[in-house]
Parts: structure tokens; sequence; C-alpha cells
């Protein structure tokens, strides 16, 4: 391939997307250059020490700035790409081939699609195809650059590879409907309200949520309709947004419909539920999908049921570029909620491929620091429902991250190892996820099936938060630091109000008293911990 005149002199900058490691037995070869791609931009934040700085300060319980979160104008006003800098940009795609250019409502992604012949022009890269685990994929086989005038405003270009595309980590009950040990018929909302102690809590009838969805999702809420109708629970009113180009793929449908019940169900009510709709799980149609959430500023709450190794999406850059949305999220006082992933101590991906229990391999974006990682159990309850005792479910996600940070919030309570090499530990907290033993009696396609899997797990909590946030006005931020630092208990003491679980493992990492790496603090008592959380800040 020719270099474009324009980049005759060489002046290339190396951005945060890396080369991407192939297996030795690949085959790749290259790509084909008329194959269209779709490839997301990510653009530099201003001030990102200060931002980082206002999320730890406004976040943390006792400090004088603790809730007082700013508004999207102002993240633009002073932390977003100025519009000079998205227009040399866009400029630049144009000039390069690039159609359908979109740039996110927060300036901090611009979104094109082109050839490969395109792609590796103008990001001076190599792309090949092979096969990998029976999909065909693509993947750059070195890093993406751009020209030096654009240096200090890209940070990376996402799309450049489809080899980790975000999985749901759901899982059916093997025996059909799941029954408990004691007591039948299986799990649905009200069951939950009464496992967690939801007891007089307010409901989440004041609390917008949002769920992270993508495909034709015209089922999700008739199923929504006859859950509700079934189980006794009051209509939830919802909206679909879409995020970027759509797709009539259904094969989602029960993680979806999972998603909205669970979360409702154990809510028993809410505001609303709004599914931004993503056009794929892969990271470019995702990444501006959270860029928008985190600009919209409509839910307090958002879930993510799906997850992917982590080590791709930082080699890809996509972890780089979600971390500064959940980032404004967390600002803004926006709690995303990730599933930490089926596959025990490994990711699900490399699970999949027949590598259980490899150490670090933790998901993302679970991993983030910005994010509320949530583990998975097995959950016994008494006759009634009443809450018995919890393990730890083996195959739920958690172990450090290879990658990410953690939260000044978890300095004390995580393990002094994690603190002192700076590494993410996860999960932060845990919920029943066990399929089989605490699964969910969901509506799919009209019939009732169970499931579970951390894709039940993190909408739980997402439902358990929002009946919070409504008990209190809505007045709390991003919750990780509000968890830590008002329940969260110095390392091998139980958090409080929250249920130790003590029991079990996930292939590597036991259960232990206070925070570990397969359940983090612990699950909600929800009455417990809406109790005793802080008192609402002054506005």
């Amino acid at each position: 391939m020719l270099a474009p005149a324009a980049h005759a002199s060489g002046s290339w900058v190396t951005t945060a997307t890396q080369a991407t490691p192939l297996p030795s037995n690949s085959g790749a070869v290259s790509i084909n250059p008329s194959l269209q791609l779709h490839v997301v931009v990510g653009l530099a934040p201003r001030n990102k020490a200060q931002l980082d700085a206002l999320v730890a300060a406004i976040s943390t319980p006792g400090n004088p700035q603790f809730g007082q979160t700013i508004t999207p104008a102002q993240f633009l006003a002073t932390y977003a790409p100025t519009s000079a800098d998205v227009q040399l940009v866009v400029n630049y795609l144009t000039s390069e081939g690039f159609s359908n250019i979109e740039v996110s409502a927060n300036n901090l992604a611009v979104s094109a699609y082109g050839s490969a012949f395109n792609v590796e022009g103008a990001f001076n890269t190599s792309l090949v195809s092979f096969v990998s685990q029976g999909r065909s994929v693509f993947a750059n086989v070195t890093p993406a650059q751009v020209p030096a005038s654009l240096g200090g405003i890209v940070l990376a270009v996402v799309g450049l590879q489809n080899v980790g595309m975000m999985a749901t980590p759901l899982q059916h009950a093997s025996i059909g409907v799941p029954q408990n040990p004691v007591t039948t018929p299986p799990y649905s909302g009200p069951q939950y309200q009464i496992a967690y102690d939801a007891g007089k809590t307010a409901t989440g009838s004041n609390t917008a949520i949002g769920i992270v969805t993508e495909g034709d999702l015209t089922q999700v809420p008739k199923d929504l309709r006859q859950y509700e109708k079934e189980f006794h629970l009051p209509q939830v009113p919802y909206s679909i947004e879409p995020e970027g180009l759509q797709t009539s793929d259904t094969s989602g449908l029960d993680e979806w419909d999972l998603d909205s019940q669970a979360s409702s169900g154990i809510a028993q009510s809410l505001k609303q539920i709004i599914f931004y709709n993503a056009g794929s799980l892969a990271d470019p149609d995702l990444t501006p999908a959270f860029e928008d959430i985190a600009q919209d500023d409509r839910v307090k709450a958002v879930n993510m049921s799906f997850g992917g190794c982590e080590t791709l999406e930082y080699l890809s850059g996509a972890m780089l570029l979600d971390d500064i949305a959940f980032e404004q999220g967390a600002a803004e006082g926006i709690t995303f909620f990730a599933a930490a992933g089926d596959g025990g101590a490994s990711c699900q991906l490399l699970v999949n491929a027949g590598q259980p229990g490899l150490v670090s391999a933790v998901e993302y974006p679970a991993s983030s620091p910005y994010v509320v990682s949530v583990g998975g159990t097995s959950l016994l309850t008494n006759p009634g429902y009443t809450y018995d005792t919890e393990t730890a479910w083996v195959s739920g996600g958690g172990g450090s991250s290879l990658w990410e940070s953690p939260g000044v919030w978890t300095s004390g309570v995580i393990p002094p190892v994690n603190t002192t090499a700076g590494n993410r530990a996860i999960p932060d907290i845990a919920m029943v996820g066990d399929p089989n033993v605490g699964g969910a009696d969901v509506v799919v396609n009209g019939t009732d099936e169970g499931v579970g899997g951390t894709s039940l797990s993190s909408p739980l909590a997402v439902g358990s938060w929002a009946r919070m946030q409504s008990a209190h006005g809505n007045c709390y931020g991003f919750a990780a630091p509000i968890f830590y630092t008002k329940f969260g208990q110095p390392f091998g003491t139980a958090a409080k109000d929250f249920h130790d679980i003590i029991v079990g493992d996930n292939y590597l990492y036991p259960a232990l008293p206070g925070w570990d790496y397969t359940t983090g603090l612990g699950t909600f008592d929800i009455s417990a911990v809406n109790a005793d959380l802080p008192a609402c800040p002054r506005r």
C-alpha cells in the first residue's frame, strides 16, 4: 500500500492502540482491502488530573465536596475536547475517505466507516484476517498511528480488531426452571426482595436506570409486561434509544429479558428503564454508546451484563476510551454496574478456548475503577424465601487486573498486595448468579425459563441500588466509594450490613472473611445498607 501523499514525510505518532498478538498457528493473511470497517477515534480529555481528583472528592462520604456532581454542560466546558480539536479529527477522516462520520455527544469519540484500505492508510497500520474459534476475524498487527498534527489530540483508534468481542455471561439452568432445595416455586422479583431483605425500603419508583443492549428489542418489552403480570408487579415505563446503526439480531433476547426483569423485579418499580441499544457488542459500537449515556445524564444506574478479556480491551485502546466515559458518569452521579463474568478466575473467552483458571484474566468493563463490578453467589433461603446463606459461585468472576489501577476509596479494604502493586481487584460486591441454586425465573419469548450467571447478579445490584437512591431522593453519586468507605472494613473483616460470604471459591480464589476475590464486600442486606447510607449532601 502506498502511503498518502500528506504523510510522505513519515511524521507519525503512535496512539494507545497496540498491535494485536496472534496465535502462532493463526494462518493470518492480508485483509481484503475492500472490507468495510467501523472505527472510533478517541480524543484526549482536558484537565484529566483535575477530573480524577473531582471524582474521588465528590464520591467520598466525609469529603466537603461529597455529592456535588457536575452537569454534562460543565463536563463539556471543562473536561471535553474542544470543538476545534474535534473538527480536526473529522476533517482528517473525511480527507482519508471515511463516511458516516458522527461525533459523540461529549466530543470524546468520532465514529466513522471506511474500507480496510482506508483504515490502513489513515492509521499507518497493517490488518490481517484469520479464523479464531470458528469465527472469521481481523486484527491489526502493528500499532495504530496518526499524523503528528493529531498527536496531542487522538488517544486511540478502536475497531482495528474484532477478536475480543464482548459476550454476555448468561447461563441457563440445567434443570429447566430452577428450584430452590427448600422452597418452590423458583425465584422472581418478589422472592429476591424477600431474600435480600428489601423490607420496607422504598421501591425504585423515583429512579431511572439504563440497560446497555444490542439487536432487535421488539420482544423485550412484551416479555417484561408478561413478567410483570405473572408476578404481580407494576408496569415500568421504558424507552429504546438507538445508538448507532441498528441490526435485526435477536440472539441476546434472553439476556435483555433477564436484565430488565431482574432489575425491575427486585426494585418492585422503577421510574423508567432506558434501553441504550448499541449496534453490536463490538467496541466501536459500545464506546459511542457509553459516551452518549454519560452525556445524556438521564439515569442514576446503568447495567452492563457483558464483558471481554481485559488484555484485548487494553491493547485495542477501548479500555482507555471507555474508562473516560465511565469516569464522566461518576462525576455526574451515574453508577455503571458490570457483570464480573462467568469464567471464574479467568475470562469467558479463554474458558471457551479450553483454558480456565488463568491468573488475573479478569473481564472488562468490570475491571474499570469507575464501574461497580458484581460477582456471583449460590443463594439458599428458608421457607418463605427469607435469607439463609450464600456461598461463592464457582464460576463467578474475580481476580486482579493487569492494567487498571484501584480507586483510592478501596485502600485498606482490598488486599494490601493490590494497593502496593497498583492493581484494581474485582469484584466489588456480589449477588446470586448460580443458575441452579437461586437462579431466576425469567420470561423469554413468552415462556418461563431458568437463567443465571453474573448476568443476573449485575441487574439485581442495579435494582437494589435504585431502591436506595429512591429512598434518599437520588442524592447519591458514584456508588463504589460509598460502599468501600461507609461499609468496608479493614482487610479480613466483614463489611458492615453486607452478607459476608466465607464458603466456596471461583477455581482459584476462595471466599474469605471480609473482601475477597470472588464475592467482593459480599451481598446486600438492602434494608440494613439503606438505613446506614450517609446523610444526603446539601446541594
